[in-house]
């Protein structure tokens, strides 16, 4: 009987003690240092944690053809343009503005000059850069080509042109 006591002592012991809260809080000295601060108390780098009960199947955005690859990807990555949560409209986000020719058949886009890699190893000396409209382009003939890593179910070829 004693050794049942002293069993439940211990754990209720061991559960408040586990329960407390010492006011430790998160501040700016908890960051790693390769986070920079941004306006409403974010901060840019760190690790995204997402939870979900399925697997993701790719985060290359090229080959994305799931809900929980896309919900991932769709918190890394930005594109041209963007859906208005309110009304579904289109408006820009890596494009600062865009028009279209009369058929709607020709886009231009002025991409934003304040839009940046994140910085990694395959920039020099591992700093990201600007986005040009170089890298655009880039994105948009690989979706048209025969690439071995470009494995989308939508074959983009087919209505891209020029």
């Amino acid at each position: 009987m004693r050794f049942i006591c002293l069993a439940y002592v211990i754990a209720v012991l061991f559960v408040l003690n586990s329960c407390q809260n010492n006011n430790v809080t998160s501040s700016e000295t908890d960051l790693p240092s390769e986070l920079v601060a941004a306006n409403g108390g974010k901060f840019y780098g760190d690790t995204l944690k997402v939870n979900s009960n399925e697997a993701f199947t790719s985060l290359f955005p090229a080959v994305i053809s799931d809900i929980y690859s896309q919900h991932i990807s769709s918190q890394i990555y930005e594109g041209l343009l963007k859906f208005n949560p309110a009304d579904l409209s289109i408006q820009p986000c890596i494009a600062e503005s865009y028009t279209m020719d009369s058929l709607n058949t020709e886009y231009t886009f002025k991409i934003r000059k304040n839009v940046f890699f994140h910085n990694d190893p395959c920039f020099k000396n591992g700093k990201g850069r600007a986005i040009t409209s170089k890298d655009i382009q880039f994105v948009f003939e690989f979706l048209c080509t025969n690439h071995p890593l470009n494995t989308s179910p939508i074959v983009w070829r087919n209505y891209i042109q020029g």
